[in-house]
């Protein structure tokens, strides 16, 4: 197995306390920005080192050369997200050729390292997955991978739920033009009534958009520890795109972030769409399945597309098409929950445009093998008309798509309790 240390580029941790760092410990302030940052207003971020000064850049290659030399890592990774912020706010564009240089001394300092050792030490960066979000904050990641600088790239999702749609695919776009793998670090939460934390067929979805979309694999962690039946099953499998290719998966979207009533940190985002009289909500849903290899070789079983409506009115005149082709209401499995509460757990800061609580009703169809195809599909909601009498809002807030195989799928029986030992 082989380790690549983290070194955690920035924090901005006061001197004192156990994160400060030797380096901020003596020298304090002249290392450090020294005013707080606006695009950072919950925190105190004076201490944050400042990188255009040398002394921060010596002091993070003495650390590279620390591992290499006297622990023969195998390789090293440059972890700026940690604490994204490098440059004060009026002096990071001028910061990304002064960045730029800092990545070229650490290659420069890696290769040397290697070839006193007769080896090829790799470096990979972490890294946001937004070429924006990346220029933002003084990282010209385009530059980094056609220069050599870096020799694997993961791109950090910024948001904090899951989509299994998601399709920024500029990192890995950029990296394969050069060979170079990019990976992805999905958020850790998923807005779901059943689990907080995304399942295996959840995650065999991610997986097989991101092979959709060209990047070379998961960048994954924070598992609890001890591991369960849900950490070991997805870890048996994320390594090994063949393993779960023809096995089932969950395509999910989620709904957009940020505080209601105000811009979405995630505006790409379809969910979560109110319902309109006279009007027609379309939500297009990626599958990254290679389905018609599976439906000739007798594979693949009939999807189910499943639709969380949010204060849904059964009085109301629906027509729901999935490419195109009308879903009868009657061949609906409908299920009413009144008082439906999610399962997502957000920490401090994380929110959600959509409700965590709420009058849900849920509509499963199942689907013939020729209506879902390998791309985007299109969910239409036709809203032809509206109980006068319910004034409440009605929106959609949950879509899965749920492609399943003829893989084998353990009966459930009835528990029985165990006999005590005497």
């Amino acid at each position: 197995m082989k380790v690549f240390p983290s070194l955690r580029l920035q924090d901005a941790q006061a001197p004192g306390v156990d994160r400060c760092g030797w380096l901020r410990w003596r020298h304090e302030a002249a290392v450090c920005h020294g005013v707080n940052d606006p695009r950072w207003p919950k925190h105190q971020t004076q201490w944050a080192y400042d990188f255009t000064n040398h002394l921060v850049w010596d002091d993070k290659k003495a650390m590279i050369r620390e591992m290499l030399v006297d622990y023969e890592a195998d390789g090293i990774e440059l972890d700026f997200m940690f604490f994204p912020l490098y440059f004060r706010m009026e002096e990071t564009e001028a910061g990304i050729s002064a960045m730029n240089r800092f990545v070229e001394e650490v290659r420069d300092l890696v290769d040397s390292i290697g070839a006193q050792q007769g080896r090829k030490i790799p470096i990979m960066a972490r890294v946001h997955a937004d070429e924006q979000a990346n220029l933002d904050i003084g990282l010209d990641v385009a530059t980094w991978i056609s220069e050599g600088d870096v020799d694997m790239v993961v791109g950090s999702e910024r948001a904090n739920l899951i989509d299994t749609g998601m399709s920024d695919r500029w990192l890995p776009d950029i990296a394969n033009r050069v060979g170079v793998p990019a990976y992805y670090r999905p958020p850790r939460r998923i807005y779901d009534h059943r689990v907080g934390k995304p399942d295996a067929e959840m995650f065999r979805a991610l997986s097989q958009t991101l092979r959709y979309h060209g990047w070379a694999g998961i960048f994954d962690g924070y598992y609890p520890w001890p591991f369960g039946e849900r950490e070991y099953k997805i870890l048996r499998e994320i390594g090994h795109p063949e393993v779960y290719e023809r096995r089932n998966k969950r395509y999910m979207l989620a709904p957009r972030e940020g505080v209601t009533g105000e811009e979405s940190t995630t505006p790409d985002r379809q969910l979560p769409v109110n319902l309109v009289e006279g009007e027609t909500a379309t939500l297009n849903i990626l599958v990254a399945d290679d389905l018609e290899s599976a439906k000739a070789e007798g594979e693949l079983r009939k999807p189910v597309l499943n639709i969380r409506f949010s204060f849904f009115c059964v009085e109301d005149d629906i027509e729901i098409r999935f490419n195109e082709r009308v879903l009868p209401m009657e061949k609906a499995e409908v299920t009413d929950e009144r008082a439906l509460r999610m399962a997502t757990v957000m920490a401090g800061g994380m929110d959600v445009q959509a409700p965590f609580a709420m009058s849900a009703h849920f509509f499963s169809f199942v689907l013939e093998l020729d209506d879902v195809k390998q791309g985007y599909n299109v969910l239409e909601i036709e809203t032809k008309s509206m109980e006068k009498t319910a004034g409440f809002t009605r929106s959609v807030n949950g879509v899965e798509v749920r492609i399943r195989y003829k893989e084998f799928e353990r009966p459930v029986g009835l528990s029985v309790n165990r006999v005590a030992p005497l």
